[in-house]
């Protein structure tokens, strides 16, 4: 029986959580088939972090877990180069589910009748 791939747009803050908890593994687990897409916007907010510190490590290991996965991870094209809006606008596009810890973004998705992947407890959930 075939399964409709998973899309998820995802926000900075879900994928630094997502490295942070190491969910990555319970999300192939329970998600697969599936595909993490970035819009543009997203990648330039995290290549503008600071290169030392504790963020910086998170974000190393994010680079290194996007190569190593790197059939699971796309990058998307940003309309307003504005990653909140991005991620609401391409789930739309894509009828995908926004991936985020940000409340403000999860309450738009929601209000958009999009779906939302978020993480609490250490653990992932969709509602």
């Amino acid at each position: 029986m075939y399964r409709r791939e998973y899309l998820f747009v995802c926000d900075t803050s879900f994928l630094i959580a997502l490295v942070e908890k190491k969910l990555f593994g319970q999300m192939i687990e329970r998600y697969r088939p599936l595909k993490l897409l970035i819009p543009e916007s997203v990648m330039q907010e995290i290549s503008r972090f600071p290169r030392s510190g504790g963020k910086y490590m998170k974000i190393k290991a994010l680079y290194k877990m996007m190569e190593i996965h790197k059939d699971l991870f796309k990058t998307v094209p940003s309309k307003s180069f504005k990653p909140d809006k991005d991620v609401l606008e391409v789930a739309k596009e894509v009828d995908g589910i926004v991936a985020t810890c940000d409340g403000e973004v999860r309450r738009r998705a929601k209000e958009s009748g999009l779906k939302t992947m978020f993480i609490l407890d250490s653990k992932l959930y969709i509602n």
